[in-house]
């Protein structure tokens, strides 16, 4: 396992990652994408952690658990139009725990929109997410119930997000 120094990372810093088990693989064929999955860093009580939604639906876990657990590659971006840092964990922590894993959005309609460009309504659109719409909802992002990591790469490639140089 490598061990990350966590000291350039801040509250709220999207972490857009890779992987390359059976689920991984799954995404990147129905996505044709590199990126499988995104989380959030987030500080509390000077310990690092990743908000996220995973199969369990949204929760917290401890950063090195997180890249024991997961050994995922990933890069960082950062938004620089977030604000107030204990607004967003306020946000992203409010789901953590009562929001359920979307896998019936995740196994039907991201499919059908990626292939059709039309997106099928599912009533409250985040009560139930998937990593990626979890994500970008955190930074209040329109549209974020139909992203996958494809588009959240794609969404901050641009002036409002910065890539964080990261290393082991």
């Amino acid at each position: 396992m490598e061990k990350y120094n966590t000291d350039k990372l801040e509250t709220g810093d999207l972490l857009i990652c890779h992987a390359d088990r059976l689920v991984s693989r799954l995404i990147k064929l129905v996505t044709g994408s590199y990126w499988t999955h995104t989380g959030n860093f987030i500080w509390l009580n000077g310990k690092p952690f990743v908000v996220e939604a995973q199969k369990n639906g949204v929760g917290i876990i401890p950063w090195e658990k997180w890249i024991e657990k997961y050994n995922y590659k990933f890069i960082v971006r950062r938004y620089i139009l977030i604000g107030c840092h204990t607004r967003w964990s306020k946000r992203a922590l409010s789901v953590c725990g009562s929001a359920g894993y979307d896998f019936v959005s995740f196994i039907t309609k991201h499919p059908w929109y990626i292939l059709t460009g039309r997106w099928q309504k599912k009533g409250n659109e985040y009560e139930r997410m998937i990593c990626s719409e979890f994500s970008m909802w955190t930074y209040n992002i329109a549209g974020a119930y139909k992203m996958v990591p494809k588009n959240v790469e794609e969404e901050t490639n641009n002036k409002l997000w910065t890539e964080i140089e990261f290393e082991a």
